[in-house]
C-alpha cells in the first residue's frame, strides 16, 4: 500500500550557484552522489529535488534530519534509487515502510522529482499523523490531542533512551571481513515435549540479533517445528546430547526457556554450574532463564553450584518478578514492595548479572566484584554555564553515577510484550547481542560486557516492541513476530560513526 507521495520541482540555476561552493554541496550531497554527477549542474539539481520529494513523503520535510541522510545514487541503468540513513531511515521504519520508489525530469531549466512511499501494511504511527494532518485542516481538534499525545510520548522515549546510551557500548555495524564464525555460536537448551515455541522463538531471535550460528538441544518432537521456521539453525536431540562433548563450542550457552524441570534436565544444569573455571577461561556466557531459575529454586545444590560458577564465569540471570520470588522464597508482595534492595542483594550473594523482567525492568552488577564497576565508557560531563547547576544537581549526578557502575533501570515500558513466548524472544535477543559485542569489545572483561549486553538488550526489547506495536496494534504483536522487529530495533542502536563509515 502506498503510505506517502512527495513531488519536487527546481530550477536548475539554483544549482549552478552553489555548485561553486564546494563546502555548501559538501553538506548535500554525499561523495558518492558528487562523483556520480560527474559536474554536471543538471544531475546535482536532480538529486537535490529527489531529496526534498523523499522528505516530502516521509511526511516531515527537511526536519530532524540531514540531506546527507537521504542518499541518491543510480544503478547501471541510470535509473535513481534512494539510500536512507540515521533519523531519515528511523522515520522510514516508524512509518511501516517497505520501500521507495523515485523518479526524475527534466527540461533545459527545471526540474521535477517524484518519491513514493510503500508500505506492507498499515502502520499506526502513520494513521495518527495523515489523520492529524487532516484534523489541522478542518478544525476538529480531538484527532489532533491525539496526534500531539503520542509524538510527546515518544519523544521522552527517545530521550530517556538517549540518557542511557550516553554510558553504554554503541552497537557495531557488522565486520565486512567476517564470517559465521566471527559471530561466535549459541548454545540454547529449550523446549520439552509440546514447547516447540520457546526453543523456535529463542533460536530466531538469537539469529536476528546477530548469533553467527545457533545450535539447539531440544526434545526429538521439536524437530520439525523448529527447522522448518528457522531452517538455519542445527538440532540436536537432548536424549542423545552429551554435555561433556558439546560445550567446548558454544560461546554463549542459554538454558531453560521451556526446557522442563525432569531429573535428566537438573543433571544437566548441575553439570553445567560445575563447569565455571573451563568456562571462565573460555570467555564463555551463561544465560539461565524460565525453567533453570525454577529449578534452582527448589534446590539447595543448585543454588551453591549457581554461587561458585559465577565467581569464576560471567552468568546472567532473568528472572521474572514471580520467578525471583522463587528464588528468594518471598511472596510477590513481597517483592514488589522491596524491589531494587532484593535485586541488589541477590546479584551481590550469588555473583551475577541480575535482569528483573517487569513493565519497567531493573539490571544488577555484582557490586562487591567489581568496585570499578561495569561500564563500557563513561559519560563525558559537559562544562556547565557558571550558575547553571546548583550543588544539589550536582550531588545527585554523582549519586547517578556511582550507582549506574551496578544498575540500570529502565523505565520505558511498551504492552505489546504482555504475551506469552515475549520471554524466550528475549533470551534469544540476549544470547545474539553476547556475540555482536564480544566480535567488536572482546578485549573487555567478560562480566563487564555481560552487563553491558544485559542493558541493551533491555532497551533493544522495548524499542522493537515499539516498532511492532506501530506496524501490528498494541493488542496483535504476537511472539513469533517480534524477533524482526529486534531486528530493526538494533539497527536504530547501531553507531552513528559506523553508519556514516559504511556509506
Amino acid at each position: 500500500m502506498i503510505l506517502g507521495v512527495g513531488t519536487d520541482i527546481l530550477e536548475i540555476l539554483r544549482m549552478e550557484r552553489l555548485q561553486d561552493s564546494s563546502a555548501a554541496a559538501e553538506k548535500i550531497f554525499t561523495e558518492e552522489e558528487r562523483r556520480q554527477s560527474e559536474g554536471k549542474v543538471s544531475r546535482l539539481a536532480g538529486d537535490f529535488s529527489v531529496k526534498e520529494a523523499v522528505s516530502k513523503a516521509l511526511g516531515t520535510g527537511i526536519r530532524g534530519f540531514s540531506l546527507l541522510d537521504i542518499e541518491v545514487l543510480r544503478d547501471e541503468l541510470g535509473k535513481p534509487y534512494v539510500k536512507l540513513y540515521g533519523n531519515a531511515k528511523k522515520i522510514f521504519l516508524r512509518l511501516g515502510g517497505s520501500r521507495l520508489e523515485v523518479s526524475i525530469s527534466n527540461t533545459a531549466t527545471l526540474v521535477i522529482a517524484t518519491a513514493v512511499l510503500f508500505g506492507n501494511s498499515f502502520s499506526f504511527s502513520e494513521g495518527i499523523t495523515r489523520d492529524s494532518s487532516l484534523a489541522l485542516e478542518s478544525g476538529e481538534g480531538e484527532k489532533d490531542n491525539v496526534f500531539f499525545e503520542e509524538t510527546e510520548r515518544n519523544s521522552e522515549a527517545n530521550s530517556k533512551r538517549n540518557k542511557t546510551l550516553q554510558w553504554l557500548l554503541p552497537l557495531p555495524e557488522r565486520n565486512a571481513e567476517s564470517h559465521k564464525g566471527s559471530y561466535g555460536k549459541v548454545e540454547i537448551f529449550a523446549g520439552k515435549s509440546g514447547m516447540a515455541g520457546a526453543a523456535i522463538f529463542s533460536a530466531l531471535s538469537a539469529y536476528k540479533a546477530g548469533a553467527g550460528l545457533v545450535k539447539v538441544i531440544s526434545d526429538k518432537e521439536n524437530q520439525i517445528p523448529l527447522q522448518s521456521m528457522v531452517p538455519e539453525s542445527i538440532f540436536l536431540d537432548k536424549e542423545k546430547f552429551s554435555l561433556e562433548e558439546s560445550l567446548n563450542e558454544g560461546q554463549v550457552l542459554l538454558f531453560g526457556p521451556g526446557i522442563g524441570m525432569g531429573e535428566k534436565e537438573k543433571e544437566f544444569l548441575h553439570e553445567l554450574l560445575l563447569r565455571g573455571k573451563t568456562a571462565k577461561d573460555k570467555r564463555q556466557f551463561l544465560i539461565l532463564d524460565a525453567d533453570a531459575l525454577n529449578m534452582i529454586s527448589k534446590s539447595s545444590l543448585l543454588e551453591d553450584a549457581l554461587r561458585i560458577y559465577a565467581k569464576e564465569a560471567p552468568l546472567i540471570l532473568t528472572p521474572h518478578i514471580k520467578e525471583f520470588a522463587r528464588l528468594c522464597h518471598l511472596t510477590v508482595e513481597e517483592v514488589l514492595l522491596h524491589r531494587k534492595d532484593l535485586g541488589k542483594k541477590y546479584a551481590d550473594s550469588h555473583h551475577c548479572i541480575l535482569i528483573l523482567k517487569s513493565h519497567d525492568t531493573m539490571v544488577f552488577a555484582p557490586s562487591l566484584d567489581s568496585p570499578e564497576g561495569f561500564l563500557g565508557k563513561r559519560e563525558i560531563e559537559k562544562p556547565s554555564r557558571a550558575g547553571e547547576k546548583k550543588t544539589e544537581d550536582k550531588e545527585n549526578k554523582k549519586e547517578e553515577d556511582k550507582e549506574r557502575k551496578w544498575f540500570f533501570h529502565n523505565t520505558i515500558s511498551c504492552a505489546a510484550l504482555s504475551k506469552g513466548g515475549s520471554g524466550d524472544c528475549f533470551a534469544g535477543l540476549l544470547s545474539g547481542l553476547l556475540c555482536i559485542l564480544e566480535e567488536k569489545y572482546g578485549n573487555f572483561p567478560a562480566k563487564v560486557l555481560a552487563f553491558q549486553a544485559a542493558c541493551l538488550s533491555v532497551l533493544v526489547q522495548v524499542r522493537g516492541a515499539e516498532i511492532a506495536a506501530h506496524q501490528e496494534g498494541q493488542h496483535g504483536v504476537l511472539a513469533r513476530e517480534l524477533p524482526r522487529f529486534f531486528s530493526l530495533a538494533i539497527e536504530e542502536f547501531i553507531e552513528k560513526e559506523d553508519k556514516e563509515n559504511a556509506r
